[in-house]
């Protein structure tokens, strides 16, 4: 394994980050920390501080490899089965529950109806279903989902 100059780290690292920056429009001191440490620990001669070091490395490792460090979504308490199965029985269902993601359809449900093609009657049915199943509640009028996701 070949040890980087300092110049060249440096160099190596303002590279990465600026072809993330293209990409992803954004860069992270996370990540900058993570190949600073991989780096003292590659250069360093003291057995204690580079296992010092490499228990940061494995603790970021390990942290970086939970799914719920992926996924921003809220858990969530799963709703009985007998209540879901409205859900998943009635398309309808869902797809309003997926058009309520919509914020502008949030704050004024009316224009639920025509913009999926169903009925005021059934789509209030709908409202009423998902808010029983606690994914949503109305306030002022207005629709606020508790759950964006079921799964």
């Amino acid at each position: 394994m070949s040890i980087f100059e300092e110049d060249e780290y440096r160099s190596a690292i303002k590279k990465i980050f600026e072809l993330k920056k293209k990409v992803t429009g954004s860069r992270s001191l996370e990540e900058q920390h993570y190949l600073n440490l991989l780096y003292a620990h590659n250069r360093s001669g003291l057995d204690r501080r580079k296992k010092i070091i490499l228990k940061e490395i494995v603790e970021i490792q390990e942290t970086k490899r939970l799914s719920s460090s992926k996924i921003k979504a809220a858990f969530t308490k799963p709703t009985p089965a007998d209540e879901m199965l409205n859900y998943y029985l009635d398309p309808d269902c869902f797809l309003v529950h997926m058009a309520l993601t919509i914020p502008r359809l949030q704050k004024d449900p009316t224009l639920l109806a025509p913009a999926l093609e169903l009925t005021k009657s059934k789509v209030d049915r709908m409202i009423r279903n998902l808010e029983q199943m606690g994914i949503i509640k109305q306030e002022c009028g207005k629709i606020v989902l508790i759950q964006d996701h079921i799964h």
